[in-house]
């Protein structure tokens, strides 16, 4: 008989007793197996006496069961093992220190109906744990399958794992392969787990003083609570932290069809470069410009704003608009506007235009949902990618994977940039191809702007012109944008520029 030789904790020796007295609660059970039980347990209330080295006997696996599929759920399905062999996902890893399901489908081939026990262990680098459920397994053509839920802390970057189906009484059965993988003649599978980082938001609602009412956006603890639990199921984070702001008194109109959400947006941009947070900070202006949000949007409305975001270093632009109604709705603009934040284009469903690399038709998920707050599983067939304008909304696989790369970026910033006076005045000029352009206000930027380079020409009273760089950044869902340009590099100076096609001109800059 094989033997497996360990030093066993008392929480662990506890836990052995309990299991191996099961047997004397089964009325069916003979004496062979009360013996067995017998010796099993006198074996082990020695060791916990003595605690010494203990020698127990292995269970061996059972024949009589094929694992077919191993999968992972932390917010999407990630297939580890399909028919014994190794699968990599395509867009997607597993994320250490996240909660999660590991999925276990088997098939039965014996007939009848057996207790079995499946067996999950967990290797990592301070040891091995072990997961065990009992589960009633019959003869059928349908896959059956088993959770085993995965704390946090079960999941580091070192992490591997087996997976055993073994006889509940503790005999082999059946002639067939061993029901393990990977078997136990090689190492334990690694689970390829990341590392990812967290998502720390600041909230800032605006009072709406345009219509008289200075209606101020929900930003209570409950409504808090929600988005971030929301946050943390659909985002590959570890944690995510939400902090609420000042009022922000906003005076102008923003209209249902979009119009005023660029200046809302340029506003939010401005004080984030005024406060001077840490890198890694996202500023989310939420606005009610009416009671309800069905009083706000009929059929169709403009819900959000957001700056495309090509680069995890452009940290000026980490900010975005969204409407603030305590809705479901909603809460996942805020979610949409914070990934195009992060730097993701539209999912394909109900949008113009849309990620062209996007690999799933009409922004379909690709992979089972799970919601860790919840424990609730989302059909890949019935809801969509919540970077799409189509409802019920999840978060696809690759999407999921996208963020999580962007999170893995911008937690890897932690260097500086160098060469800029630090702060610098830097000026926006609101840029409208199609509307009014304007100055902006002033931003005292902690470091080099990150946009993309744009020339433009500075003409001082005299007729003498220069050249001056900016830098131009562009709104997601519209055109137009702003251009960052220093300000005494312009002061005094009328400008041209080429924004988007069309040419824009600004009088003197002040």
């Amino acid at each position: 008989m094989n033997s497996l030789t360990s030093i066993l904790s008392h929480r662990e020796r506890e836990h052995e007793i309990k299991r191996f007295m099961a047997p004397f609660a089964e009325q069916h059970n003979g004496q062979d197996k009360m013996r067995r039980a017998f010796v099993r347990l006198t074996l082990l209330l020695a060791c916990a006496r003595a605690a010494v080295s203990c020698s127990t006997p292995t269970r061996e696996s059972v024949r009589d069961i094929a694992l077919t599929r191993i999968s992972i759920q932390q917010g999407v399905e990630l297939t580890l093992m399909q028919d014994a062999h190794e699968i990599t996902p395509p867009y997607a890893a597993p994320i250490a220190g996240r909660s999660g399901v590991l999925h276990v489908e088997f098939e039965a081939l014996f007939t009848g109906t057996h207790d079995v026990t499946a067996v999950l262990e967990l290797d990592n680098a301070g040891g091995t744990s072990t997961k065990e459920l009992v589960r009633k397994v019959y003869r059928s053509n349908l896959a059956q399958s088993v959770n085993f839920e995965l704390a946090a802390s079960d999941l580091q970057e070192t992490t591997s794992f087996r997976v055993r189906f073994v006889n509940t009484e503790g005999a082999s059965s059946g002639e067939g392969a061993p029901a393990e993988y990977p078997p136990t003649t090689a190492p334990s599978a690694s689970l390829k787990v990341q590392k990812s980082g967290s998502l720390r938001i600041k909230l800032i609602p605006v009072r709406y003083d345009y219509d008289g009412s200075g209606r101020v956006a929900d930003s209570g603890p409950v409504h808090v609570e929600e988005l971030r639990t929301r946050f943390l199921d659909l985002y590959p984070v570890t944690s995510v932290a939400i902090t609420v702001g000042e009022p922000l008194p906003w005076s102008k109109n923003l209209s249902p069809n979009g119009d005023g959400h660029d200046d809302l947006l340029d506003a939010i941009v401005a004080l984030r470069a005024q406060e001077r947070p840490e890198d890694d900070v996202y500023y989310l202006g939420l606005f009610a410009t009416t009671a309800t949000y069905a009083g706000y949007c009929g059929k169709k409305c403009t819900t959000g704003l957001s700056l495309r975001v090509k680069h995890a270093s452009q940290a000026e632009s980490r900010a975005s608009v969204a409407v603030g109604y305590a809705e479901t709705r909603t809460m996942d603009t805020s979610l949409h506007e914070i990934g195009h934040a992060h730097g993701r284009e539209h999912a394909p469903c109900g949008v113009t235009s849309s990620d062209a690399a996007y690999p799933h038709e009409k922004a379909r998920l690709g992979s089972q949902g799970y919601s860790a707050s919840t424990k609730v599983f989302y059909d890949p067939a019935l809801n969509y990618d919540f970077m799409s304008y189509c409802d019920p909304a999840w978060v696809s696989d690759y999407t999921f994977g996208a963020l999580l790369t962007r999170v893995q970026e911008v937690a890897a910033l932690s260097v500086p940039q160098q060469g800029l006076r630090l702060p610098r005045q830097m000026r926006m000029l609101q840029a409208r191809p199609h509307g009014t352009s304007k100055w902006g206000p002033k931003l005292p930027l902690a470091q080099a702007p990150t946009g993309d380079p744009i020339s433009i020409d500075a003409t001082a009273p005299d007729g003498l012109k220069t050249i001056v760089v900016g830098y131009k950044y562009s709104y997601q869902d519209r055109t137009g944008g702003y251009a960052l340009i220093p300000s005494d590099d312009v002061k005094n100076k009328t400008v041209t520029l080429d924004f988007d096609g069309a040419k824009i001109t600004l009088d003197r800059e002040n």
